[in-house]
Protein backbone atom coordinates (compact mmCIF):
# COMPACT_ATOMS: atom_id res chain seq x y z
CA UNK A 1 0.00 0.00 0.00
CA UNK A 2 1.05 3.69 -1.13
CA UNK A 3 -0.42 6.85 -0.45
CA UNK A 4 -0.59 10.65 0.12
CA UNK A 5 -0.34 11.19 3.62
CA UNK A 6 -3.70 12.42 5.21
CA UNK A 7 -7.28 10.77 6.71
CA UNK A 8 -8.11 9.22 3.20
CA UNK A 9 -5.59 7.43 2.23
CA UNK A 10 -4.87 6.09 6.04
CA UNK A 11 -8.96 5.79 6.50
CA UNK A 12 -9.30 3.34 3.14
CA UNK A 13 -6.40 1.32 3.87
CA UNK A 14 -6.84 0.88 7.33
CA UNK A 15 -10.43 -0.59 6.62
CA UNK A 16 -8.59 -2.64 3.83
CA UNK A 17 -6.13 -4.01 6.47
CA UNK A 18 -9.02 -4.97 8.22
CA UNK A 19 -10.88 -6.78 5.57
CA UNK A 20 -7.71 -8.43 4.68
CA UNK A 21 -7.39 -10.18 8.40
CA UNK A 22 -10.74 -11.58 8.16
CA UNK A 23 -9.04 -13.48 4.84
CA UNK A 24 -5.64 -14.29 6.79
CA UNK A 25 -3.92 -12.36 4.62
CA UNK A 26 -1.63 -9.26 5.41
CA UNK A 27 0.28 -6.34 3.43
CA UNK A 28 3.78 -6.96 2.71
CA UNK A 29 4.29 -2.72 3.17
CA UNK A 30 2.79 0.60 4.08
CA UNK A 31 4.02 3.61 2.48
CA UNK A 32 2.84 7.00 3.05
CA UNK A 33 4.58 10.27 1.31
CA UNK A 34 3.56 14.37 1.54
CA UNK A 35 1.41 15.78 -1.11
CA UNK A 36 2.92 17.08 -3.60
CA UNK A 37 5.89 14.57 -3.13
CA UNK A 38 7.85 14.07 -6.25
CA UNK A 39 11.19 11.98 -5.29
CA UNK A 40 9.75 8.28 -5.35
CA UNK A 41 12.95 6.23 -5.44
CA UNK A 42 13.51 5.30 -1.65
CA UNK A 43 9.22 4.61 -1.81
CA UNK A 44 9.80 2.39 -5.01
CA UNK A 45 12.53 0.78 -3.72
CA UNK A 46 10.90 -0.20 -0.70
CA UNK A 47 8.04 -1.83 -2.91
CA UNK A 48 10.36 -3.80 -4.49
CA UNK A 49 11.98 -5.46 -1.60
CA UNK A 50 8.54 -6.51 -0.31
CA UNK A 51 8.08 -8.15 -3.42
CA UNK A 52 4.16 -7.94 -3.75
CA UNK A 53 1.84 -9.55 -6.04
CA UNK A 54 0.41 -5.85 -6.87
CA UNK A 55 0.56 -1.96 -5.46
CA UNK A 56 -2.80 -0.50 -3.85
CA UNK A 57 -1.95 3.34 -4.59
CA UNK A 58 -4.08 6.17 -2.37
CA UNK A 59 -1.77 8.63 -3.61
CA UNK A 60 -3.70 12.19 -4.70
CA UNK A 61 -2.55 14.87 -7.64
CA UNK A 62 0.28 15.42 -9.55
CA UNK A 63 2.24 13.23 -7.42
CA UNK A 64 1.79 10.54 -9.56
CA UNK A 65 3.37 11.47 -12.35
CA UNK A 66 6.79 10.87 -10.79
CA UNK A 67 5.52 8.27 -9.38
CA UNK A 68 4.16 6.33 -12.27
CA UNK A 69 7.29 7.95 -14.25
CA UNK A 70 9.69 6.45 -11.36
CA UNK A 71 8.46 2.83 -11.69
CA UNK A 72 8.74 3.21 -15.85
CA UNK A 73 12.02 4.01 -15.31
CA UNK A 74 13.10 0.95 -12.92
CA UNK A 75 11.45 -1.00 -15.55
CA UNK A 76 8.66 -2.42 -13.68
CA UNK A 77 5.60 -3.11 -16.19
CA UNK A 78 1.94 -3.67 -15.20
CA UNK A 79 2.36 -7.33 -16.35
CA UNK A 80 5.15 -7.90 -13.74
CA UNK A 81 3.50 -5.35 -10.73
CA UNK A 82 0.13 -3.92 -11.46
CA UNK A 83 -0.81 -0.95 -9.54
CA UNK A 84 -4.26 -0.66 -8.67
CA UNK A 85 -5.26 2.85 -7.87
CA UNK A 86 -8.01 4.88 -6.02
CA UNK A 87 -7.24 8.48 -7.27
CA UNK A 88 -6.07 8.21 -10.96
CA UNK A 89 -8.77 9.11 -13.73
CA UNK A 90 -9.17 10.19 -17.33
CA UNK A 91 -8.70 13.06 -15.63
CA UNK A 92 -4.75 12.91 -14.13
CA UNK A 93 -3.88 10.26 -17.46
CA UNK A 94 -3.79 13.32 -19.98
CA UNK A 95 -0.89 14.09 -18.34
CA UNK A 96 0.40 11.09 -18.24
CA UNK A 97 2.75 9.58 -21.09
CA UNK A 98 0.77 6.32 -22.16
CA UNK A 99 3.96 3.90 -22.20
CA UNK A 100 4.49 4.86 -18.07
CA UNK A 101 0.80 3.77 -17.07
CA UNK A 102 -0.99 1.60 -19.69
CA UNK A 103 -1.84 -2.02 -18.10
CA UNK A 104 -2.13 -0.78 -14.71
CA UNK A 105 -5.69 -0.33 -13.25
CA UNK A 106 -8.01 2.32 -11.25
CA UNK A 107 -11.31 1.52 -9.34
CA UNK A 108 -14.61 3.84 -10.15
CA UNK A 109 -18.06 3.94 -10.06
CA UNK A 110 -17.78 5.48 -13.51
CA UNK A 111 -15.45 5.90 -16.34
CA UNK A 112 -15.83 7.90 -19.75
CA UNK A 113 -15.80 4.08 -21.58
CA UNK A 114 -18.92 3.11 -19.52
CA UNK A 115 -20.68 0.98 -23.00
CA UNK A 116 -24.50 3.26 -23.05
CA UNK A 117 -26.06 5.42 -25.04
CA UNK A 118 -27.12 7.59 -22.47
CA UNK A 119 -23.05 7.47 -21.73
CA UNK A 120 -22.03 7.91 -25.45
CA UNK A 121 -24.15 11.32 -25.65
CA UNK A 122 -23.46 12.66 -22.68
CA UNK A 123 -19.17 12.79 -23.74
CA UNK A 124 -20.23 14.01 -27.11
CA UNK A 125 -22.12 16.69 -25.62
CA UNK A 126 -19.12 17.51 -23.34
CA UNK A 127 -16.94 17.53 -26.19
CA UNK A 128 -19.02 19.83 -27.75
CA UNK A 129 -19.07 21.99 -25.03
CA UNK A 130 -15.63 22.48 -23.74
CA UNK A 131 -13.12 20.68 -26.59
CA UNK A 132 -12.32 17.14 -27.87
CA UNK A 133 -9.16 17.27 -26.00
CA UNK A 134 -11.08 17.41 -22.58
CA UNK A 135 -12.37 14.24 -20.58
CA UNK A 136 -14.27 13.07 -18.56
CA UNK A 137 -14.34 11.19 -15.07
CA UNK A 138 -16.33 9.88 -12.28
CA UNK A 139 -16.56 12.80 -10.04
CA UNK A 140 -17.43 14.83 -12.96
CA UNK A 141 -19.93 12.75 -13.35
CA UNK A 142 -21.11 12.14 -10.01
CA UNK A 143 -21.16 15.96 -9.81
CA UNK A 144 -24.06 15.93 -12.52
CA UNK A 145 -25.69 13.39 -11.67
CA UNK A 146 -25.95 15.04 -8.33
CA UNK A 147 -27.59 18.04 -9.44
CA UNK A 148 -30.63 15.95 -11.22
CA UNK A 149 -30.78 14.31 -7.74
CA UNK A 150 -31.06 17.44 -5.99
CA UNK A 151 -33.32 19.24 -8.64
CA UNK A 152 -36.11 15.90 -8.12
CA UNK A 153 -36.18 16.37 -4.52
CA UNK A 154 -37.00 20.07 -4.96
CA UNK A 155 -39.75 19.38 -7.45
CA UNK A 156 -40.91 16.61 -4.97
CA UNK A 157 -40.75 18.53 -1.87
CA UNK A 158 -42.25 21.78 -3.81
CA UNK A 159 -39.89 23.99 -2.45
CA UNK A 160 -35.47 24.75 -1.89
CA UNK A 161 -35.98 24.40 2.21
CA UNK A 162 -33.06 22.44 3.10
CA UNK A 163 -34.66 20.20 5.57
CA UNK A 164 -38.24 20.00 3.43
CA UNK A 165 -35.36 18.93 0.27
CA UNK A 166 -33.54 16.53 2.82
CA UNK A 167 -36.35 14.95 3.86
CA UNK A 168 -37.33 13.55 0.47
CA UNK A 169 -33.96 12.67 -0.45
CA UNK A 170 -34.04 10.34 2.88
CA UNK A 171 -36.60 8.43 1.55
CA UNK A 172 -34.44 6.64 -1.30
CA UNK A 173 -34.64 9.25 -4.59
CA UNK A 174 -32.88 7.51 -7.82
CA UNK A 175 -31.29 9.18 -10.22
CA UNK A 176 -30.30 7.91 -13.55
CA UNK A 177 -26.96 9.27 -14.71
CA UNK A 178 -24.41 8.50 -17.36
CA UNK A 179 -22.46 6.05 -15.08
CA UNK A 180 -26.40 4.53 -14.87
CA UNK A 181 -29.18 4.43 -11.86
CA UNK A 182 -27.63 5.32 -8.40
CA UNK A 183 -30.17 5.60 -5.05
CA UNK A 184 -29.52 8.01 -1.95
CA UNK A 185 -29.09 5.57 1.09
CA UNK A 186 -31.41 7.74 3.48
CA UNK A 187 -29.66 6.52 6.55
CA UNK A 188 -26.02 7.52 5.19
CA UNK A 189 -26.64 9.87 2.90
CA UNK A 190 -24.20 8.20 0.53
CA UNK A 191 -25.37 6.47 -3.01
CA UNK A 192 -25.67 3.03 -3.57
CA UNK A 193 -23.42 2.50 -6.92
CA UNK A 194 -21.67 0.63 -9.13
CA UNK A 195 -17.98 -0.56 -8.29
CA UNK A 196 -15.90 -1.08 -11.63
CA UNK A 197 -12.25 -2.25 -12.70
CA UNK A 198 -10.35 -0.25 -15.22
CA UNK A 199 -7.42 -1.30 -16.92
CA UNK A 200 -5.76 1.91 -18.77
CA UNK A 201 -5.25 1.56 -22.47
CA UNK A 202 -2.89 3.70 -24.63
CA UNK A 203 -5.50 6.30 -25.35
CA UNK A 204 -5.65 7.56 -22.01
CA UNK A 205 -8.70 5.72 -21.33
CA UNK A 206 -10.21 2.73 -19.69
CA UNK A 207 -10.90 -1.03 -20.53
CA UNK A 208 -13.87 -1.49 -18.05
CA UNK A 209 -12.56 -5.60 -17.09
CA UNK A 210 -14.76 -5.97 -14.15
CA UNK A 211 -18.37 -4.40 -12.59
CA UNK A 212 -20.47 -5.24 -9.95
CA UNK A 213 -24.07 -6.86 -11.15
CA UNK A 214 -25.75 -4.27 -9.34
CA UNK A 215 -25.19 -0.92 -7.26
CA UNK A 216 -23.95 -1.62 -4.10
CA UNK A 217 -25.03 -0.65 -0.47
CA UNK A 218 -22.58 2.55 0.98
CA UNK A 219 -21.48 1.66 4.56
CA UNK A 220 -19.75 4.12 5.89
CA UNK A 221 -18.75 2.30 8.84
CA UNK A 222 -18.07 -2.06 8.12
CA UNK A 223 -18.57 -3.55 11.52
CA UNK A 224 -15.22 -5.25 10.79
CA UNK A 225 -13.33 -2.18 11.00
CA UNK A 226 -15.48 -0.42 13.09
CA UNK A 227 -17.08 -2.94 15.44
CA UNK A 228 -20.07 -1.27 17.58
CA UNK A 229 -20.18 2.24 14.98
CA UNK A 230 -22.99 3.00 13.02
CA UNK A 231 -24.55 5.45 10.47
CA UNK A 232 -28.82 6.44 10.50
CA UNK A 233 -29.32 10.24 9.84
CA UNK A 234 -32.71 9.63 10.22
CA UNK A 235 -31.98 8.64 13.69
CA UNK A 236 -29.92 11.09 15.28
CA UNK A 237 -26.50 10.59 12.72
CA UNK A 238 -23.39 8.87 14.21
CA UNK A 239 -23.57 5.92 17.05
CA UNK A 240 -20.00 5.87 18.13
CA UNK A 241 -18.58 2.34 19.06
CA UNK A 242 -14.71 1.70 20.43
CA UNK A 243 -12.15 4.10 19.57
CA UNK A 244 -10.34 3.39 16.33
CA UNK A 245 -6.50 3.97 15.28
CA UNK A 246 -6.45 4.06 11.97
CA UNK A 247 -2.41 4.67 12.12
CA UNK A 248 -2.38 1.77 13.59
CA UNK A 249 -0.37 3.11 16.20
Amino acid sequence: MIGSDYVYPRTANYIVKKYLETKSIAPSGEIYVPLGQRDFGPAIDQILAAKPDLVLSTINGDSNINFYRTLHERGVTASQLPVVATSVGEGELRVLPPVTTQGHYAVWSYFQSVDSAENQKFVLLYERDFGHDRVLDDPMEAAYAQVYLWKQAVEKAGTTDTDAVRKVLESGMEVKGPGGLGRLHGKTHHMHKRFRLGRIRDDHQFEIVYESADTIAPDPYPEFAFPGWSCDWTRGGIKKGPAVDINGR
